[in-house]
């Protein structure tokens, strides 16, 4: 079983950036360099790859509330305004 532990990396006033959450980011950012990269390559316009990235984010984000919510549907079956 792998043990669930949160490390914080640092915090700027009130924002508080967890090590998964940068590490996230810069996985994001490599991966749109790269895509960026390989456009320019192939001649595909750039702003199509940064169209996709914009909804590539906002449907990660998205997603990824939709499943902690399914995960503990127990709470919030009772608690409609926390989602």
């Amino acid at each position: 079983m792998i043990p669930d532990f949160t490390i914080v990396s640092f915090n700027i006033g009130p924002l508080t950036l967890y090590t998964w959450g940068v590490f996230a980011g810069l996985a994001f950012a490599a991966a749109l360099f790269i895509a960026l990269k390989e456009a320019r390559r192939k001649n595909i316009n750039e702003d199509r790859i940064l169209d996709l990235a914009i909804l590539v984010l906002v449907g990660g984000v998205v997603g990824a509330r939709a499943l902690f919510v399914a995960e503990n549907w127990s709470y919030y079956s009772e608690n409609m305004a926390g989602i």
